[in-house]
């Protein structure tokens, strides 16, 4: 293989990755946000349960049925008394609907571990981003589980209603028999978690378009 060769391959691959990182950066979104509602400081606590969290249901970019999450943000609290540390870690987790008798079934990646650190009682928010997007069906269950709080509350904040995409009033719990779904006060308190999520169309297409754009601009300039 010619050096001329691959340097063009070069410049192909360097054309296209930048060609991707534009389109997704144009098409990013907002695609669920409860972020305004904020209620402090009403939460749910986490003591005596393994997992908990919200099913949403993203909106806008289209008609396309998966979406890559690049941008994930959460809010939690602390109980009085509650001691920050380097063991007491909280996970994020994305599943999709596939278990039985549509509960939380495969999950979508790998958990995200972030550091609890807010003081006794505080708000606390937690953001993350990634330049690797999270491909998820438009509904989706997104969860946490900790470790390290053992007889600690710690909790997510409620924060209804959302002003882009949607959610129902109930939350999922994953117990020792598996995923069920619970409300606050019967319903009458709607069980929305404060979240913020960001994407783009899915990754597939994206990915199509930049490497399309990218040879062309190849080609051009061969020709040139």
């Amino acid at each position: 293989m010619s050096k001329n060769h691959i340097r063009s391959r070069g410049v192909l691959t360097a054309l296209a990755a930048s060609a991707a990182a534009f389109v997704a950066q144009a098409q990013l979104s907002v695609v669920y946000d409860n972020t305004e509602y904020l209620d402090p400081p009403r939460y749910i606590g986490f003591l005596g349960q393994s997992e908990f969290g919200d099913e949403v249901t993203l909106s806008g970019l289209g008609s396309h049925d998966y979406l890559g999450v690049t941008y994930f943000e959460l809010s939690y609290t602390t109980p009085a008394g509650f001691e920050p540390g380097s063991g007491k870690v909280g996970y994020l987790h994305f599943y999709d609907l596939t278990g039985p008798g549509r509960t939380p079934g495969a999950e979508l990646m790998s958990p995200v571990a972030f550091q609890l650190s807010a003081p006794p009682g505080e708000i606390q928010t937690f953001m993350w981003e990634t330049w690797d997007p999270v491909v998820v069906p438009r509904t989706f269950v997104w969860t946490v589980s900790f470790s390290g709080v053992d007889g600690q509350d710690v909790g997510l904040d409620l924060a209804n209603p959302p002003s882009v995409g949607s959610s129902y009033q109930d939350f999922w719990v994953k117990g020792s028999e598996g995923w069920t779904l619970r409300l606050i006060d019967n319903g009458n308190v709607p069980a929305n978690f404060y979240a913020r999520i960001l994407a783009i169309p899915e990754p597939t297409t994206l990915q199509l378009l930049a490497v399309a754009g990218a040879v062309g601009l190849w080609l051009l300039r061969r020709r040139s």
